[in-house]
């Protein structure tokens, strides 16, 4: 599983977007999003202060990455190549096939359907060609944006008939099993 994540970054082409690898040159669409009090509302870290933050934040990525930590994909428009989001998918489990995503999209951009579409393909993706066996997400139990978003993917806060630890300290816990 890590190899077809980790050999190579895999770029996935989508009809509007691209999922691809962050590059330095991103760093003023990531203080874009990562400066915006309203997009962070949800987030455990604050703003960034300044575009050096972004810098050394992307330097973060591309390192995790390398190490095998996390893959985190950049959401870029067609055509326009803006940086406008990012997918996380860390904590991977190779022996469970499990894994966490995380997401955060530019606030000029929701409630476009741009982050559904990408985190379809990406599930897909992941389920089909990693062979993960279960996603999970962790959502502030006051953003119902993301937990819609989730919901809509597929993802529940209920295993079988038995409640799954559906509120936690960080938030609620939503899992997504391959079918």
């Amino acid at each position: 599983m890590k190899k077809q994540l980790f050999d190579k970054f895999p770029i996935l082409d989508l009809s509007k977007y691209i999922l691809r690898e962050l590059d330095m040159d991103d760093y003023l669409d990531i203080y874009e999003i990562y400066s915006d009090n309203e997009t962070l509302k949800y987030q455990t870290m604050g703003c960034f202060k300044g575009e050096q933050d972004a810098k050394d934040f992307i330097e973060e990525v591309l390192k995790a990455y390398q190490d095998k930590r996390f893959v985190r994909w950049a959401i870029e428009m067609k055509g326009d190549c803006k940086l406008i989001g990012l997918i996380a998918l860390y904590d991977i489990n190779v022996e469970d096939g499990t894994a966490k995503l995380g997401y955060i999209l530019n606030r000029n951009y929701w409630h476009k359907s741009i982050m559904y579409e990408n985190l379809k393909y990406l599930i897909d993706f992941l389920f089909e060609k990693v062979d993960l066996k279960l996603l999970e997400v962790q959502i502030h139990p006051e953003n119902n944006d993301s937990i819609n978003l989730a919901s809509k993917l597929g993802f529940i806060q209920k295993e079988g008939n038995k409640e799954i630890s559906s509120i936690r300290k960080s938030g609620i816990l939503m899992k997504l099993l391959n079918n």
